[in-house]
């Protein structure tokens, strides 16, 4: 069983790899003017990219958890492939209407591209509980000051 226990911390683990990427880079984007189309056809990219890596190993997550044995990870896992699977749709399908906007030539769709970036930036800061403004600023992520307070919780525990 402590195989199995192992490959679930390991799905859990190579799934936040994805989302911590998608947090750095989709930041840079906000430099780019979005009437520029190599910027919003790698801003595409990066979004389509995101989705897809979230969802295939969100469902090795559910895999593994269901090996484990464990029906909450898994079904919360299983939620969360769906609202990848949702938003990432949603997100593409909107911004491939925009970019041919465009292309047309209209001018409000640079705008609209802009919104839909700060949405998917909005929709990951709450989906992944950060406050992205905030560690921008201090150059720290609430998963870092989890990480500080765990330790210096167990380095007080542990006997001099």
């Amino acid at each position: 069983m402590a195989a199995a226990d192992g490959f679930a911390i390991v799905a859990t683990t190579v799934v936040l790899f994805p989302m911590i990427y998608f947090a750095i880079a989709t930041l840079t984007f906000f430099l780019a003017k979005m009437s520029d189309p190599t910027a919003t056809w790698l801003l595409r990219g990066l979004f389509n990219t995101y989705f897809r890596v979230v969802t295939v190993f969100g469902f090795v997550g559910v895999a593994a958890f269901a090996i484990v044995g464990k029906p909450g990870a898994t079904l919360g896992f299983a939620l969360f492939v769906a609202m990848g699977l949702v938003a990432g749709r949603f997100f593409i399908q909107r911004m491939d209407a925009e970019i041919a906007a465009r292309d047309a030539g209209n001018p409000q769709a640079a705008r609209s591209i802009r919104r839909l970036h700060v949405g998917g930036v909005v929709w990951a800061s709450w989906w992944h509980r950060e406050n992205y403004i905030w560690a921008m600023i201090t150059g720290m992520k609430v998963a870092q000051k989890r990480r500080a307070k765990r330790s210096s919780a167990a380095d007080r525990q542990q006997p001099g």
